[in-house]
């Protein structure tokens, strides 16, 4: 029973704050595409019918409209994330996970 006694908590990795920003920056551009859907979906009915009082074929009103206007910011910003999202994926991969370091802990005896 003594050599369970010299056992401590487990050894845990250091944080990696390359590994978070990378799990953010992928979860936004999911939200983000997920975003852009919704935007595309409540634009569409933007279409080519006429509406009744004016007769213009691109009029429309609301949270349609709302989102016809935004889009092209919409797809900036959703691409901007991917990209990024991209770019922290490419460098975690080649650099970022050897800066991670051994764990740390209490050190267990070798039998």
């Amino acid at each position: 029973m003594a050599a369970f006694d010299d056992l401590g908590p487990p050894a845990r990795p250091q944080r990696h704050n390359g590994k978070d920003f990378l799990g953010a920056v992928v979860t936004l551009a999911i939200i983000g595409a997920i975003l852009l859907e919704l935007t595309n979906g409540l634009a569409s009915q933007c279409g080519t019918r006429p509406t009744a009082g004016t007769g213009d074929p691109r009029s429309c009103t609301g949270l349609a409209a709302f989102a016809d206007q935004a889009r092209g910011d919409v797809n900036l910003a959703v691409a901007a994330c991917a990209g990024l999202a991209v770019i922290a994926f490419a460098w975690y991969m080649l650099w970022g996970y050897k800066t991670n370091g051994q764990p740390q802990g209490k050190e267990t005896p070798s039998p």
